[in-house]
C-alpha cells in the first residue's frame, strides 16, 4: 500500500507496467494479511471459547472431589489446581495480544490483592510447609485486579515450582522515587546467570526449566507483556542456589499509568 502510493504517474509505457505489478503485488500482500488477521482473530476466539467451556468440567470435578473426601479426591484436586493454572495461562495468552480491550485501570488495595493470591495457593503453600512473610503493603495501587492477580499467582506458582527444602516466601512494598515497589522473594533454587538475561522471552524455560520442572516458557513472557500493557514495571534479580526476587512497579500517579 505504500510503495503504490509513493509512486508517481508513469510518463512511458515500461513504467506504466511496472507500477500496474507493483499496485497488483500490493494489493495481493494486502489481501494476504487482511486473511491472517481474520484467521488470527477467529483463532483466538475459538481458544477463549473453549477455556470457558473446559471451565465447567473441571469444576464439576472439583465438587465432585470435595463432596467425597478421601486420598484419591485430594491428588486429583491438586492435579486439578495445576490444571486451572494452565487453562487460565491459555486464555491470558490468548488475550496477550489485545491486552488494551480488555482491562480497566482503577484503585485497588494492594495489602488486599497479595493476600487473595496467596489464599488461591493455600493448599499448595501448606504442602511446601511454606513460611510466608507479608510486611509493608499499606498502600494503593493503580492497576487492573485480574490482570495482576494473574500475574502474582505465576510468580507465586513460580516459587512453588523452583524450591528447594521449606519455602519462604515474602512479600513487601515501598515507595520508590514516583513509585511504590512491591518486591516478592523466595529463597529458592535461584535462576543461572547465564539465563537471567532471557527469562522473559517466550518459550525460554533455561537450565531450571528443563532440569527441575516442566515449563511452558510462557509464565514470565506474561507476566512481563501485561504489566507493561498496564503502565507497570516487572524485574527481577536472582543468584542461584540463593533465591529470587520479583519487582513489580506501580506509577504513584494514575494519570501517568492512564497516559501510557
Amino acid at each position: 500500500q505504500y510503495i503504490a502510493s509513493l509512486l508517481e504517474n508513469p510518463t512511458f509505457a515500461d513504467a506504466e507496467i511496472l507500477c500496474d505489478i507493483l499496485r497488483q503485488a500490493t494489493k495481493a500482500m494486502n489481501d494476504e494479511i487482511a486473511d491472517y488477521q481474520i484467521q488470527r482473530d477467529e483463532y483466538r476466539e475459538y481458544i477463549e471459547t473453549w477455556i470457558h467451556e473446559v471451565k465447567l468440567p473441571i469444576s464439576c470435578i472439583i465438587l465432585l472431589c470435595e463432596n467425597n473426601r478421601s486420598d484419591s479426591s485430594r491428588s486429583i484436586l491438586e492435579e486439578m489446581d495445576k490444571i486451572e493454572g494452565y487453562v487460565d495461562q491459555a486464555l491470558f495468552y490468548a488475550r496477550s495480544t489485545n491486552v488494551e480491550k480488555d482491562y480497566t485501570i482503577r484503585s485497588a488495595s494492594l495489602d488486599v490483592l497479595v493476600k487473595a493470591a496467596v489464599k488461591k495457593h493455600s493448599k499448595q503453600l501448606i504442602a511446601c510447609k511454606t513460611s510466608i512473610q507479608i510486611s509493608d503493603m499499606d498502600y494503593t495501587v493503580y492497576t487492573d485486579t485480574k490482570w495482576l492477580d494473574f500475574i502474582l499467582e505465576q510468580v507465586i506458582s513460580n516459587s512453588i515450582k523452583y524450591k528447594k527444602n521449606d519455602l519462604t516466601l515474602s512479600f513487601k512494598a515501598k515507595e520508590e522515587n514516583a513509585n511504590i515497589v512491591l518486591c516478592i522473594s523466595d529463597n529458592g533454587i535461584g535462576i543461572p546467570t547465564q539465563d537471567l538475561g532471557r527469562v522473559f522471552e517466550k518459550g525460554f524455560t533455561g537450565v531450571n526449566g528443563r532440569r527441575f520442572a516442566k515449563s511452558t516458557g510462557i509464565g514470565l513472557y506474561l507476566c512481563k507483556q501485561l504489566s507493561e500493557k498496564m503502565g507497570l514495571g516487572f524485574d527481577l534479580k536472582s543468584k542461584e542456589r540463593l533465591g529470587t526476587s520479583v519487582f513489580i512497579i506501580f506509577p504513584k500517579d494514575k494519570l501517568t499509568m492512564i497516559a501510557e
